[in-house]
């Protein structure tokens, strides 16, 4: 039988894990660790040699945890390397407690690392403190980007400028603000469900008609209904409202088909989206997790 495996942590996955919980200090932060499998049967050794910072305000929402993990495996598995750990830091700023680390053992189970206390993990390079000091010191914490960012990055800083720029274009004419935070918030969602399926005039399209949708169905939900006081009158819909939101589903579902066909004419071509991985996980046919 193989020998307990022991951890090595390299400098350059050990600072950023620090890193990325040193930029969010007021939030929970989560990362994985790559690395591959070394030493003897009798005395194994798991190298861990990179890590990614996933997430600091969506660490409870599975999908993008599985889309994230399906990107990571598919650009490090090319190098060689393997997902071989978990690190996840709580958001309390006066807890002065390590970060969980968990590894996968060879029956590819999670396992808290030194959880029975024969585990051990180290830092390779010895100098990797006096080094993430000066990277302190220095302010390189803010050059951290996780995966809540590049989110940032795709969409809302652009639906930022854009709207920005609309209010600027209109400096003297009345401005309906709520209407324009709205369309900014919905541009952003569609950009991150189909904004590598659609593109264009179709997308332009799309999302008016998505827009319109959300903003009918906001108003129904609104609405007063004789139905929430009087339920015996509820299976007459007198107004209507259980009619008319029928309809505005049908639409939702319209939409989402076209996408989804358009999606899978596109084969793996063209930018990914969040439709995209969906669609992936659904031909993976995940028993765990079925969509």
């Amino acid at each position: 039988m193989g020998g307990e495996s022991r951890y090595e942590i390299g400098q350059n996955a050990y600072i950023k894990l620090a890193l990325h919980a040193l930029k969010h200090k007021t939030s929970a932060v989560n990362g994985v660790l790559l690395g591959r499998l070394s030493g003897s049967d009798a005395s194994p050794v798991v190298e861990v040699t990179e890590s990614v910072p996933l997430f600091h305000s969506q660490i409870g929402v599975l999908a993008p945890l599985e889309i994230a993990l399906i990107m990571i495996e598919e650009y490090y598995g090319a190098q060689g390397l393997s997902i071989v750990g978990y690190f996840h830091a709580n958001e309390r700023f006066d807890d002065a407690e390590l970060g969980n680390l968990f590894t996968k053992d060879a029956s590819k189970s999670w396992k808290l690392v030194g959880s029975d206390g024969s585990s051990r993990l180290s830092l390779k390079e010895p100098s990797a403190n006096i080094v993430l000091m000066d990277y302190i010191s220095s302010g390189k914490w803010m050059d951290i980007i996780d995966f809540d960012d590049h989110l940032d990055d795709i969409s809302k800083r652009r639906e930022i400028r854009q709207t920005i720029g609309y209010f600027y274009s209109q400096a003297g004419s009345p401005v309906n603000v709520g209407e324009q935070m709205f369309l900014a918030v919905l541009n952003v969602i569609t950009s991150m469900l189909w904004g590598g399926t659609v593109k264009g005039e179709e997308r332009a399209s799309l999302g008016a008609e998505f827009r319109q949708v959300v903003a009918q169905m906001t108003e129904l939900l609104g609405m007063p209904n004789v139905s929430d006081f009087y339920p015996g009158l509820a299976r007459f819909d007198l107004q209507g409202i259980r009619e008319k939101m029928k309809g505005l589903a049908l639409r939702f579902d319209k939409i989402f088909e076209t996408m989804i066909d358009q999606r899978l004419k596109m084969g793996g071509q063209g930018s990914k989206d969040f439709l995209q991985f969906l669609l992936q996980l659904k031909n993976e046919g995940d028993a765990k997790m079925p969509l």
